[in-house]
């Protein structure tokens, strides 16, 4: 799903809702903000995009790229 320019974050009263799972956290979960903003001359010339997720699948998106940090995330 995600948040780019013509979607809007959904936020729930102190709290997200993950834009990968769906699920709604309280204000006791703070999201991942994933965020780029494509250079020049790109597909996607100027175009910024965002996602706000939750650390469940931050960690599942972490751990599936290789060359990451995974020993330092758990």
């Amino acid at each position: 799903m995600g948040v780019n320019y013509q979607e809007e974050a959904i936020w729930i009263s102190n709290g997200f809702k993950c834009d990968k799972c769906g699920i709604e956290y309280t204000n006791d979960h703070d999201p991942v903000k994933l965020s780029h903003e494509f250079g020049y001359f790109s597909e996607h010339d100027l175009q910024m995009v965002e996602a706000y997720i939750c650390e469940g699948c931050f960690y599942n998106i972490i751990k599936d790229i290789n060359g990451a940090a995974w020993d330092n995330y758990g």
